[in-house]
């Protein structure tokens, strides 16, 4: 029985204009007189057969909807638009492998949105939506999802310029051995939200560029404000990410200092200690005709000259201000 109701994979329904929460067989292929969006969970087999096998959407969104390549991109169709989008999956742990692809596909009755995952805009979407009466069509909605993508990613970004200020304290109170290894980590995942950010952004400014049919002048202006928002965090992603490459650097000069002076310390023990080597190493030979040997006061003329190779060799260091 559960294979022929393959509405139990929609997480979500709602009708637009105003919002309302749908619920029952929301994957009836009459089309209802206000605009609705469903939220499917393409993980559910069932939801990917009916995608495959419905009529009402453009061939091109259903392989765009079942597409399981990560490539953000954009397919402007006769009716509607297609777009595949990079966002963070809910559970978004600072986990290089939480990143995740929503699929989206929108015309003037219908948006329709599809993930794998759990995603963290569409978290947000939900709880506005449940709380306002905003979105009146599709178009809004679709600029919901770009602006709940936009907060979870700024969000992320603020967690790792705190980590990166706590970072930058810990260096300037001296604690540097933990940090090159945190930098690091927040470098690599800072990397990847840049790469996520400008292919989002490049596909808004492609569907600005090339908008569809039904969106007008008004939504065009919604859309361009998450363009800039977009590129708003991008720019700051690209500043924590110079902050944390400056402290790694500021890191490596202060570990190379360090070395530094360790080699110089031991370099300046080894020419110190020359004099005791030498004079050690030769009276330590066991031959037959050894000076002072049999002298009652040999020890202590022994230690005479050690000490004054040793004054000897810091005065030579001293004057050519090694030392």
């Amino acid at each position: 029985m559960s294979e022929t109701r393959p509405e139990e994979g929609v997480i979500c329904a709602f009708q637009l204009a105003p919002p309302q929460r749908l619920a029952g067989d929301v994957l009836t292929e009459r089309q209802p007189p206000t605009p609705r969006w469903l939220h499917l969970n393409l993980a559910d087999n069932r939801i990917c057969r009916w995608i495959e096998n419905r009529a009402g959407l453009p061939e091109e969104a259903r392989a765009l909807l079942l597409d399981t390549e990560p490539r953000v991109r954009v397919e402007n169709l006769q009716q509607g638009v297609a777009v595949a989008l990079g966002d963070l999956h809910h559970d978004f742990d600072d986990d290089p492998e939480g990143f995740g692809m929503l699929r989206v596909y929108l015309d003037p009755e219908r948006i329709v949105t599809a993930r794998r995952r759990p995603i963290k805009s569409i978290g947000l979407v939900h709880a506005r939506i449940d709380a306002s009466s905003r979105a009146r069509d599709t178009t809004e909605l679709f600029e919901m999802v770009l602006r709940g993508h936009d907060e979870a990613v700024s969000a992320v970004v603020r967690r790792f310029a705190d980590a990166v200020d706590d970072a930058e304290d810990a260096v300037l109170a001296g604690h540097i051995k933990e940090q090159g290894s945190t930098l690091g980590r927040i470098r690599r995942l800072l990397a990847r939200l840049r790469r996520h950010l400008n292919a989002n952004s490049a596909v808004v400014a492609q569907l600005l560029a090339d908008p569809p049919a039904f969106w007008l002048q008004e939504h065009l202006e919604l859309i361009r404000s998450c363009e800039e928002r977009l590129e708003a965090t991008a720019q700051d992603v690209e500043l924590v990410s110079e902050r944390a490459r400056l402290l790694q650097d500021e890191i490596a000069s202060r570990l190379n200092e360090a070395t530094n002076k360790n080699l110089y310390l031991l370099s300046t023990l080894t020419t110190v200690l020359l004099p005791i080597n030498l004079v050690t190493g030769i009276f330590g030979m066991n031959l037959h005709g050894m000076p002072l040997a049999e002298q009652s006061h040999g020890f202590a003329i022994v230690m005479g000259v050690i000490l004054g190779g040793v004054v000897g060799a810091m005065y030579l260091l001293r004057r050519r201000d090694i030392a």
